[in-house]
């Protein structure tokens, strides 16, 4: 009976061992899973921000050579727009639907300054108070003005938001030439490579989707997904 107990015993000490590190073992696990996610997605940010800084210096470069009081207002622009967002680049931060609408505001200050009243940018904002990851919408603008202003007298973009019990809705809509989605995934143009920038971090940071319906010669409609449930957890 003695024999018994003390086998009894040890066996409650060795499964006692096995589930104490196994959840150590998960624990770490779950550490490294979150460091790795957080580096993919800093990663991620570290390819937006040249990204803009790029295309905004193209511009401004352009009026330089036009005028060159535009141009200076054109760097306060800039200068402004770096100022309040390198901070949330850094920390890898979601942020405010808001905040990311003021981006686009300051990012479409700029281009209107090199392209005047081809550029125009509809608001239809019906959910509000959610957040996105930093540079996701202003991308998709940028990348449908960069991708279709030169060849393009007038350039309408509409940025659309809704929600239902389940899920938050952006939509970004243009006018421009279209393509076909089909060679998204085998392109390695930068037009491909922000898109897929945005859906990964949009993945990653909110397990969200983002899909493409495009019509060559009609335009372009984007969506993001994001689920409530996933964005209370953020």
């Amino acid at each position: 009976m003695l024999e018994i107990t003390i086998v009894a015993v040890i066996a409650l000490i060795f499964i006692s061992y096995l589930i104490h590190t196994v959840y150590l073992l998960s624990k770490k696990n779950a550490a490294l899973h979150t460091e790795l996610k957080e580096l993919q997605i800093a990663y991620l940010l570290n390819q937006v921000a040249p990204h803009f800084i790029y295309n905004s210096l193209i511009s401004i470069f352009q009026l330089c050579k036009s005028d060159l009081s535009l141009a200076e207002s054109a760097v306060k622009s800039l200068c402004r727009y770096l100022k309040y967002n390198l901070t949330d680049i850094k920390h890898n931060k979601l942020i405010l639907l808001e905040q990311e609408l003021k981006n686009i505001h300051d990012y479409i200050a700029i281009e209107k300054i090199r392209f005047g009243e081809r550029i125009n940018v509809i608001f239809d904002i019906r959910s509000r108070g959610f957040k996105v990851p930093i540079f996701s919408i202003q991308l998709l603008v940028e990348n449908s003005i960069q991708h279709n202003i030169v060849n393009k007298y007038d350039m309408e973009i509409i940025i659309f938001t809704f929600d239902d019990k389940d899920n938050y809705y952006i939509r970004v809509v243009d006018n421009g030439f279209g393509f076909d989605t089909k060679t998204l995934s085998k392109k390695e143009d930068r037009l491909n490579i922000g898109i897929q920038n945005i859906k990964d971090r949009i993945e990653l940071q909110l397990n969200g989707s983002i899909s493409f319906d495009s019509i060559i010669g009609y335009g372009t409609i984007v969506e993001i997904i994001i689920p409530k449930r996933n964005l209370n957890s953020a």
